[in-house]
């Protein structure tokens, strides 16, 4: 039975702001991190965000968690996702990312997308949510999750 419709991902105020920031911040380079929280029945409640280096050998198009934030942060028990931007697109995962999903998929459970957008004249974020799945063929895809 699949109750992932009816859940949905809280960002507090302070982790939103924490990704807004880096996005605009690491701009027009891809950003990323860890994002820390709890699992509760309803969903789950993202409180915390780990900025990691982005290593990658073109962080305009593509992002790579550098080794070592992420494996201090893979090391947390309340890791629950990881997040990036999309400077120039909107946050759907593209054929990359879900490339790059099956490198992580089992140690997470939320992956966050950003693009730059604004709210009354403000910089802002879209963020796009998704869970990560495993498929019986043992690969990991995304599903769309409601953010609140």
């Amino acid at each position: 039975m699949q109750l992932q419709s009816r859940q949905q991902c809280i960002l507090t105020p302070e982790v939103r702001r924490s990704l807004v920031t880096h996005l605009y911040r690491v701009f027009p380079e891809e950003g990323c991190g860890a994002l820390l929280g709890d699992k509760t029945d309803n969903g789950w409640i993202l409180d915390h965000f780990q900025p990691i280096r982005n290593t990658a050998s073109n962080p305009q198009h593509m992002f790579k968690l550098d080794p070592t934030g992420w494996i201090t942060s893979s090391f947390n028990p309340r890791l629950l996702g990881i997040f990036h931007t999309h400077p120039s697109s909107s946050p759907v995962p593209s054929p990359e990312d879900t490339m790059q999903l099956q490198l992580f998929g089992e140690m997470i459970q939320l992956y966050l997308i950003a693009s730059r957008t604004s709210v009354d004249g403000e910089p802002d974020a879209e963020i796009g949510v998704y869970t990560v799945h495993r498929q019986e063929n043992g690969l990991y895809t995304l599903e769309s999750l409601g953010l609140a």
